[in-house]
């Protein structure tokens, strides 16, 4: 095949299906950049935040500031409250934290997850796990499990590394000592001044 056309390579023909190819080519690829641009709010670090995150932030923060002051949110009070800016801002910071958490290499367990579910007090019914109290939440919510869960495992991670770097981080004491010793080293300089 490969050998055809590099003989004939100045034929019309093969000049057309090459031009096709390349536009095809061409066009896809630049649809492909375009609709990563649409289904992404933001990039930070390795991780995008998408539309779909944004968009699911958003309608829980509104919700969140109906509840709290009990009135409909019209567009100028959303403005005056700078709801999207807060939303894509808690956003950021949760991507920032839960890229520091992984690489400190903290985990969340499904286990650890199972228990917050199975204890959290709008799941329970006299006392007890109710699945059904459960899943009304989630279609409440329109979430399904799989979303909840990884939402709840970003939660654990950002709240362990918040926990950690708030309350200090132990270096072992070769490092502090290399830390210290560098910056409070005694340094002699010589220079000579050089008339111009």
């Amino acid at each position: 095949m490969l050998r055809y056309m590099r003989t004939h390579a100045a034929s019309w023909g093969i000049k057309v299906i090459l031009g096709l190819i390349i536009v095809v080519f061409v066009f896809w690829g630049v649809g492909r950049i375009e609709s990563k641009k649409k289904t992404v709010v933001a990039k930070v670090g390795d991780r995008y935040i998408t539309v779909g995150e944004f968009d699911r932030a958003y309608r829980e923060a509104l919700q969140f500031y109906r509840d709290f002051l009990g009135e409909a949110l019209t567009r100028k009070r959303i403005k005056e409250l700078r709801i999207p800016q807060e939303v894509l801002s808690r956003l950021i910071r949760s991507s920032l934290l839960l890229q520091e958490a992984e690489a400190w290499g903290l985990r969340a367990s499904p286990e650890e997850i199972r228990q917050i579910i199975v204890q959290y007090p709008a799941f329970q019914r006299q006392g007890l796990f109710d699945r059904d109290l459960y899943f009304a939440f989630l279609r409440r919510r329109g979430l399904d499990p799989q979303d909840f869960e990884e939402g709840l495992r970003r939660q654990i991670l950002t709240r362990r590394i918040e926990a950690a770097l708030q309350g200090g981080v132990l270096v072992p004491e070769e490092e502090a000592r290399r830390i210290f010793d560098g910056l409070y080293q005694e340094i002699e300089l010589e220079f000579v001044l050089v008339p111009p």
